[in-house]
């Protein structure tokens, strides 16, 4: 599987990393095992975006693992409980317009007290509708720092990336 969006703006530094563990978590996630789960995933891909569907397929035959059937907050909690080695990192990608007020509250108290009293570093990439155009705004907070660094925009369906984060100095 090839992610290859059109990219504007300066590339960032390489950065060595190791992924240790990948988690997530859904209400009511698809079981992409089950023939109607499939089909109903196809069915979220518009029909005149064929590179979406190729995308899809691909990642499909990863066989990724099923999410954990959760709230985002209780998620959170469980996996934010335990001390962690090297950065921990939350990602969220166009997900926060479907929670209440409420719940962004909750997910954002608990993440700024672990990442303010965690040993390791903590990280939170957002991919998120911001009520402005074009795409998606992308925002990393970073713990021990409490540093927020805007790293630019993007297409919600990853055609395009404008990365406009200041390098690093």
């Amino acid at each position: 599987m090839k992610l290859a969006p059109k990219w504007q703006g300066a590339l960032p530094l390489p950065v060595p990393h190791r992924l240790h563990d990948a988690q997530g978590c859904d209400l009511e996630p698809l079981d992409l095992r089950q023939p109607q789960d499939l089909l109903r995933l196809r069915a979220y891909i518009w029909a005149d975006q064929p590179e979406r569907r190729t995308r899809a397929v691909a990642a499909i035959s990863l066989k990724p693992p099923l999410p954990h059937r959760s709230s985002a907050i209780e998620f959170l909690r469980q996996r934010l409980a335990a001390p962690w080695i090297g950065c921990h990192l939350i990602y969220s990608t166009v997900a926060w317009q479907y929670l209440s007020q409420d719940e962004k509250s909750q997910i954002t108290d608990l993440i700024a007290t672990r990442g303010a009293e965690a040993k390791s570093p903590l990280a939170w990439l957002q991919i998120e509708a911001d009520g402005k155009s074009p795409g998606a705004a992308m925002q990393l907070d970073l713990w021990p720092e409490q540093k927020q660094i805007e790293l630019g925009r993007m297409d919600f369906h990853g055609r395009w990336i404008t990365w406009t984060a200041p390098q690093p100095g």
